[in-house]
């Protein structure tokens, strides 16, 4: 819903500055970088670590924090309005870096870098390097860095704190760095533009003032001379460099819901339709006419919703601060000045003690202002919601990625290798092959081909029944590809509904799904506790056209009516069919081992995890599938049209990957995705002498018997069948995350496992306790691990949002109760009717993370009565709650 649209920035502001640890100075540097119009600042020693979060408002922060310790790190914060991209750190041994790259209008471009050198000081140095090296090759390395930097292609800036002196930048005297630096100017490797004030001030009065923050550059003459700028409370002073030149600026707009004509919306609409009226009431029109007017219906839909709805650029309001903390930077930035000149130590006293009165007023105000914008959010309001979402789930910036020693830096690069990554799941497994099937499977595409659309056993598409689905669309779901947000579809005049209805009568007439409903925007989310420098480690978020989901709840209703009259799914299959939860197949299993143990069985227990399962499956063997169950041709043609030539595209702020096509599986997102995978696997191998249990791809195989030679035999002879089956059908199973589980009450030797089940050829590992659903069973049926895990869960959260809900919070008491409801809530209960006949040890300890959360959220004593407590906040107990 947001647009953009490109202008150029007439000067650039660039700030270099030697931070000292950048956490503590959050908010003058904000003020600094707005009173200066600041498009881009390189900051080092920021001293912040991988799990350090730091922020900057309208600003995007690159950063390259020291890995083992505290101390050194370099960032870039950007204006957002500025179009750059990240390029790859250079390789060096010493000098710590990070790099951006922005484009001018001539078609050129400036690669900036902030650097940081920690120079002879030994716990300054980057843990890569070995602190038993000795200066001379310390040097070497230094000088070595510093020819890698003389090398870098193309115009270049790179600023930050050398730790070098020289003479020759106005240092009085000379270090052995320096003169490597200065060495390297004179022989024409780099121009270096330096202050004419001194931009390190010691806090030893008696020490020299140096400059140690420099600039070096192959464009000294595009650039104004460094600036010294005497603010902010560093023993560094920032400097600031201008670069006279047109650099491309993005401004967004994003739409003011509130004041869109909605009436004039459907006008626009009802105008621009009447003219392609005439081809879409015609009997019968090609494919190609279909794909016309999506185009031309798209078209419509976005240009009416541009002129109904006022866009407005975002801006974030300017940090605005009371007086008195003003006023304390004001006689802050005098003092400090007059320290800078007399070197005083009595002004250096007081600069320190202004600058801790700053701090402490910051920390006051910043806690009131929480306060107060807490205090005002009424219940259940979407502001309420957005603060609640914004703390839970951090944006997550994607940084270079590396991949077989290759670094992808620029925001095409990252997109395209993660394009490759998630193409590359999408494939058969071919080395699964059985002739016999696969002559079957052409014989049926054979016959779908020549079969013709049966006219008369077409069920139409009506408006009521396209009116409730797009009545029934999410407002706040990302668009797709077309840009077409769904309130748009929701304000949709009668004649447009009118409209699409015809289109999909002539979608399921042509057995055709459009083309443009066919491709996807990815936006790639990184998995939990995954490596983020690794391309492997990100999930791929599908967007799909709200249009064409319309027109797949279509094609669903008709297939899974279809589906239920035949009784086509199996019993087991628990998932994505109404009515059906996780809930229902771990109860099932829990009641089963229960009854085993009670009558004297054991009970074996085998978890099996398919590799890839929605993202592999086989479309032709799924086409032959649709046939053989005698689904209606006019399904079947519209479904094959559904499934091929899928393309997607990467998206990553503002750059695109290539188009990738989709060469197997159904596409990730889609409504119809998870109904097709049920029906390829409808005809799974039933168990005798074992019970199968499927949500999904998960599965689960388990046996009953009075000794373990007999459940393996039964399962192990399932397995078998199984594995024959998935084969046939290109289906792989990932025997390492395949897992076994044995209940039993028995102790001695001839009745416990004495030899491993197997699956493709490959043993499968017996462990202590499985997941299943979500749900952790352990082999003596306690749910101990399942509870822990649980409170681990909850407290992982309440560390998330303390913000909101920790005792000093002015959050109100029923928006801090919602929170629990919503969001704490489920994760304490969830499979309370598997779990809820545990021991009452494990119940207690899910009731003392509930009574301490409460507590928390309410600000109550340690000491209050637990009755009394769950009254006041209008929650009942846990073994209350529990469902059996």
């Amino acid at each position: 819903m947001f647009t953009q649209t490109n202008n150029f920035i007439d000067n650039l502001n660039i700030m270099a500055w030697n931070a000292r640890a950048v956490r503590n100075k959050r908010i003058e540097l904000i003020k600094f970088l707005e009173n200066n119009h600041i498009h881009i600042a390189l900051i080092n020693e920021t001293w912040l670590t991988h799990s350090d979060r730091f922020n900057i408002p309208e600003y995007t922060i690159y950063r390259n924090d020291r890995k083992e310790s505290r101390g050194g790190g370099v960032a870039i914060a950007v204006s957002n309005t500025l179009i750059h991209e990240q390029i790859p750190c250079i390789k060096s041994h010493v000098i710590e870096n990070v790099g951006i790259q922005i484009n001018t209008d001539s078609n050129s471009s400036l690669k900036i870098y902030s650097i940081y050198f920690a120079g002879n000081t030994s716990k300054c140095i980057p843990s890569s390097c070995d602190l038993s090296w000795d200066h001379n090759h310390l040097k070497s390395l230094y000088r070595s860095d510093l020819l890698k930097i003389s090398q870098i292609n193309g115009n270049f800036l790179i600023c930050g704190d050398f730790n070098s002196r020289h003479r020759a930048w106005k240092c009085t005297r000379a270090n052995g760095w320096g003169k490597i630096l200065n060495e390297l100017s004179d022989l024409g490797k780099f121009s270096i533009l330096y202050p004419t004030q001194p931009t390190y001030i010691p806090h030893n009065h008696k020490a020299k003032a140096s400059t140690l923050d420099l600039c070096l550059t192959n464009i000294p003459n595009q650039l104004a001379n460094p600036a010294v700028m005497q603010e902010l409370s560093s023993d560094h002073l920032p400097v600031v460099i201008k670069y006279s030149t047109n650099f491309m600026r993005n401004v967004k707009t994003y739409p003011i819901l509130g004041r869109a004509n909605w009436a004039l919306f459907k006008r626009i609409i009802n105008e621009r339709l009447m003219v392609e009226e005439v081809v879409v009431n015609c009997s019968q029109i090609s494919t190609l006419d279909i794909d016309n007017l999506i185009g031309s219906f798209t078209r419509v839909i976005n240009y009416a919703f541009l002129k109904a709805v006022p866009h407005k650029p975002i801006h974030h309001s300017k940090l605005t601060l009371p007086v008195h903390i003003t006023e304390l930077f004001k006689t802050r930035n005098i003092i400090q000045r007059q320290w800078f000149r007399s070197r005083h130590p009595l002004l250096k006293s007081r600069c320190d003690h202004l600058n801790y009165i700053i701090r402490k007023e910051l920390f006051i105000y910043n806690n009131a202002k929480w306060n107060n914008k807490l205090q005002k959010l009424d219940k259940c309001s979407k502001p309420f919601w957005n603060i609640t979402k914004a703390i839970k789930k951090r944006k997550q910036i994607v940084p270079c990625l590396s991949k077989a020693d290759e670094i992808y830096a620029s925001g095409k690069e990252k997109a395209n290798i993660l394009a490759d990554v998630f193409q590359l799941k999408h494939n058969l497994t071919h080395s699964y092959s059985n002739q016999n099937t696969i002559d079957q499977v052409k014989i049926s595409l054979q016959s779908i081909a020549e079969t013709p659309n049966n006219i008369a056993e077409i069920c139409r598409v009506t408006y009521p029944e396209v009116f409730s689905i797009v009545k029934a669309l999410h407002t706040r779901k990302s668009p797709g590809i077309d840009g077409i947000p769904n309130i748009s579809l929701k304000n949709l005049p009668t004649s447009a509904i009118n409209h699409i209805v015809n289109i999909a009568n002539h979608c399921l007439q042509a057995g055709y799904f459009p083309r443009d409903w066919k491709i996807a925007k990815i936006v790639p989310i990184l998995k939990p506790g995954k490596p983020p420098d690794n391309p492997e480690s990100y999930r791929p978020i599908s967007l799909l056209s709200g249009l064409s989901k319309i027109l797949e709840k279509l094609i669903k209703l008709r297939l899974v009516k279809f589906l239920d009259i035949h009784n086509t799914l199996p019993t087991v299959q628990y998932g994505f069919r109404n009515g059906l939860n996780t809930i229902l197949p771990t109860l099932k299993l829990r009641n089963y081992i229960k009854e085993s143990i009670q009558s004297k069985q054991s009970v074996g227990l085998v978890t099996l995890d398919i590799e890839a399962a929605f993202d592999t499956v086989w479309h032709d063997g799924l086409l032959h599938k649709l046939k053989m169950i005698g689904t209606p041709i006019y399904l079947i043609k519209i479904v094959q049209n559904f499934l091929t030539h899928r393309y997607f595209s990467v998206n990553l702020n503002s750059s695109q990957s290539a188009r990738r096509i989709l060469n197997a599986g159904v596409p990730q997102g889609s409504v119809l995705g998870p109904t097709l995978f049920n029906i390829f696997t409808h005809d799974i191998p039933q168990a005798t002498n074992c019970v199968l249990s499927l949500f999904a791809d998960d599965a689960a195989v388990y046996s009953a018997g009075f000794s373990y030679s007999e459940i393996n035999q039964s399962m192990q002879s399932y397995l078998n069948e199984l594995d024959i089956y998935y084969k046939k059908w290109k289906i792989k199973i990932n025997p390492n995350k395949t897992n076994a589980i044995f209940f039993t009450k028995r102790r001695k030797p001839r009745y416990l496992p004495d030899r491993q089940l197997r699956i493709l050829d490959s043993p499968i590992q017996w462990v202590d306790n499985i997941r299943y659903l979500g749900i952790i069973f352990d082999k003596k049926l306690t749910f101990k691990y399942h509870i822990n895990n649980t409170i681990m869960k909850v407290n992982k959260i309440i560390c998330t949002l303390y913000p909101l809900i920790n005792r000093k919070s002015k959050l109100s008491i029923s928006n801090k109760i919602i929170i629990f409801k919503t969001i704490f809530n489920p994760i304490l209960m969830y499979g309370s009717p598997v779990w809820g006949r545990c021991a009452q040890t494990h119940i207690k300890k899910l009731q003392i993370c509930q009574n301490k959360l409460l507590k928390l959220i309410m600000n109550l004593p340690y000491y209050t009565n637990t009755k009394y407590l769950h009254i006041k906040a209008g929650v009942q107990k846990v073994q209350q709650k529990i469902q059996y």
